[in-house]
């Protein structure tokens, strides 16, 4: 990343820090804000943000504590710049799980898919619940943090004119499925997830450009998503013409017993 933020990740982040401190208390903090949600399972709706990331660690590590008590876990994110890596390294000495975001902005609409795909379509939100419940039990989610999700999608998806877009299988059932949020300018694709039976047959994909349509067609100035820096779905984002334009670090652990 450069030494400043891009114009489009300064988007992105007010876009999206903007929504979830609608959603959640928003509290400040000596070095930024702590937001806390009822559903104390839902990390990202749980955390420090931290707009000063040279603070001392002992005392970054203290205001979480403080920010964060009662919760079962810690969580500091960090948007780039300024990169936190030595923040980072000391607090994974310490124990601490080290995650990179990116951001990703589509700069283009997809290019010609290489084999047909799917049909994708837009469902109601609803639809969305029952299969959202059994890929949450596939990635190992216990019932608290599932019900915590779900409390987090309703909050979220009410503020952000939630659209659901979904691709079936041969028998019907939902295979993938993607959300799209938007403030009336932005678009954001999120919770893009493809059943473990049906991956590798193209049905992430097709739901994915579904969305960029629809985001393209409603008129947005930008359309993006997150990604994890270090996981495959990355690759088919930049395929289907996304860009990095910013980085996001979330530095987590379970509180202290």
């Amino acid at each position: 990343m450069t030494a400043t933020t891009s114009p489009d990740f300064a988007r992105i982040r007010a876009f999206d820090l903007g929504l979830r401190s609608r959603v959640a208390q928003r509290a400040p903090t000596a070095s930024g804000f702590a937001l806390r949600f009822p559903h104390a399972a839902f990390w990202d709706l749980n955390f420090l943000y931290v707009e000063r990331p040279a603070t001392p660690v002992d005392a970054l590590v203290a205001e979480a504590d403080a920010a964060m008590s009662g919760l079962a876990h810690r969580m500091l994110v960090i948007d780039e710049p300024p990169a936190p890596e030595l923040l980072a390294a000391e607090l994974a000495r310490r124990g601490w799980a080290v995650e990179r975001h990116v951001a990703m902005a589509a700069a283009a609409a997809p290019p010609p898919p290489p084999h047909p795909l799917p049909a994708a379509v837009e469902v109601a939100p609803s639809e969305l619940v029952v299969p959202r419940r059994i890929g949450g039990r596939e990635f190992g989610f216990d019932e608290a943090t599932i019900t915590a999700v779900e409390a987090a999608d309703a909050a979220v998806g009410a503020l952000a004119a939630e659209r659901g877009f979904v691709s079936r299988a041969a028998d019907g059932s939902i295979a993938a499925w993607a959300r799209l949020y938007t403030d009336g300018v932005l678009g954001q694709i999120e919770d893009v997830q493809t059943l473990l039976v049906h991956r590798r047959q193209g049905h992430g994909e097709a739901v994915v450009r579904a969305a960029m349509a629809a985001s393209r067609a409603a008129g947005h100035e930008l359309t993006f998503l997150w990604a994890d820096a270090d996981d495959f779905p990355r690759r088919l984002y930049h395929r289907l013409g996304f860009v990095v334009v910013g980085q996001r670090w979330r530095i987590r652990r379970v509180a202290p017993s």
